[in-house]
């Protein structure tokens, strides 16, 4: 999801407010800004709370060109926003698990470190 479709969804959902967006996100306002400027991502949560609560198309948010309108799925279209989200919840556990061990590497590292300069 590009920072431009954030852009079309706070002005098409959230009446142009950042602000409105960061409430309804349950996020900061800064934290929207940041994802603007392109140095942060939304949340998992907030992903889903745009595909379950607001039911923007998943095919639109991460598939389509920031050239297509805003499209939301239809009432007889099949919700999959659960396995998008569980897709980016997978996801985001693989990383913790690596942020982990690369801490564990470091902590070991920074051990052995101390114990032959001794």
């Amino acid at each position: 999801m590009t920072a431009k479709k954030v852009e079309v969804i706070i002005d098409k959902l959230f009446h142009g407010k950042q602000k409105i967006m960061a409430e309804e996100l349950g996020v900061s306002a800064n934290k929207i800004s940041m994802i603007l400027n392109k140095n942060q991502k939304l949340t998992v949560d907030s992903i889903g709370i745009l595909l379950t609560k607001y039911r923007i198309d998943p095919d639109w948010l991460f598939l389509a060109s920031d050239d297509e309108e805003l499209r939301f799925m239809p009432d007889n279209k099949p919700d999959y926003s659960s396995k998008y989200t569980e897709l980016l919840e997978e996801q985001v556990s693989l990383l913790k698990e690596k942020l982990e061990s690369f801490q564990n590497k470091t902590a070991s590292l920074k051990k052995s470190q101390n114990i032959s300069s001794d």
